[in-house]
């Protein structure tokens, strides 16, 4: 009985592993619906401020905790060093803060 016992237990702990890799492996890419909201939010704040679309968007992104910084730049600048704007991105998907450098409204 004892080993019967044994084989449930292993055997529900590895069914449990697989459904948790299983979920980790198809749950939606965070950082790329970060990236997202922050693209539409830039666009629209970049129109309003310049009064076009912007052209030529890089952008980068860092974790920060439970939030993701993503920061963009228009041409052949670095968003690391020449960024144009920068926008905290929580998990649940919403703009916590934003920050412009060099254009205003």
């Amino acid at each position: 009985m004892n080993k019967k016992k044994k084989s449930l237990i292993v055997g529900i702990v590895v069914i449990i592993g697989i459904l948790v890799s299983a979920y980790e492996f198809y749950q939606p890419d965070r950082l790329g619906q970060a990236s997202q909201v922050a693209f539409e939010e830039f666009e629209s704040d970049f129109k309003d401020r310049v009064g076009k679309d912007p052209e030529d968007i890089n952008l980068t992104s860092l974790e920060n905790g439970d939030s993701w910084i993503i920061a963009f730049s228009i041409g052949d600048q670095s968003p690391k060093t020449e960024k144009v704007a920068e926008y905290e991105i929580t998990e649940e998907l919403t703009i916590k803060e934003s920050s412009w450098y060099g254009i205003q409204k």
